[in-house]
């Protein structure tokens, strides 16, 4: 009893990818119902609500959200196109990358998309740091690849800034 309970006070200081407990002070449930209950520091619930209203803002049939974000698709009820979730370096693995590639022409030739591509990293997030409201139109990705800069420079619709994220947006025509 005395182990799990220290283990319990462990995992509350310290838990995984975000702050202590106590200061775990934003529920989820107003980005998305399927959040509900689920708390989080103030700086990722600023990077989900920009996420959220950026989806919002720039309607597609097809959203993507690179580098981190692989939550995002069953959470917001979004189609990713690619064939890859989450672009960490032990994923992209065989033809994985080429397939990726492959998908940017299928999206400049159909349109009906928006990529999103996170300015912040994971870490500062978890650490809790400030997320800017808005970046400017050169303001690189976060990437853990260098796949992400590819495919965000090879997409031929229009270039935005919505919060913390830069990305390339092609409305239903």
């Amino acid at each position: 009893m005395l182990v799990a309970l220290q283990l319990v006070n462990a995992h509350d200081a310290a838990p995984y990818a975000d702050r202590p407990q106590a200061r775990l002070t934003h529920d989820l449930g107003d980005i998305a119902p399927s959040l509900l209950w689920v708390r989080t520091n103030p700086s990722v619930h600023a990077y989900l609500a920009q996420l959220r209203d950026c989806v919002a803002q720039y309607p597609a049939a097809k959203v993507a959200i690179m580098p981190d974000n692989a939550f995002a698709y069953p959470a917001l009820d979004l189609r990713n196109p690619f064939p890859m979730d989450w672009v960490l370096p032990l994923e992209v693995v065989g033809d994985t990358e080429q397939r990726m590639l492959d998908t940017i022409g299928e999206l400049n030739r159909d349109g009906d998309y928006l990529v999103l591509f996170q300015t912040v990293t994971a870490l500062a997030l978890a650490a809790g740091e400030p997320v800017p409201a808005s970046v400017p139109p050169e303001t690189r990705p976060a990437y853990h690849t260098g796949l992400e800069e590819r495919i965000l420079d090879r997409l031929t619709g229009r270039r935005i800034t919505c919060g913390n994220f830069v990305g390339v947006y092609s409305a239903k025509s």
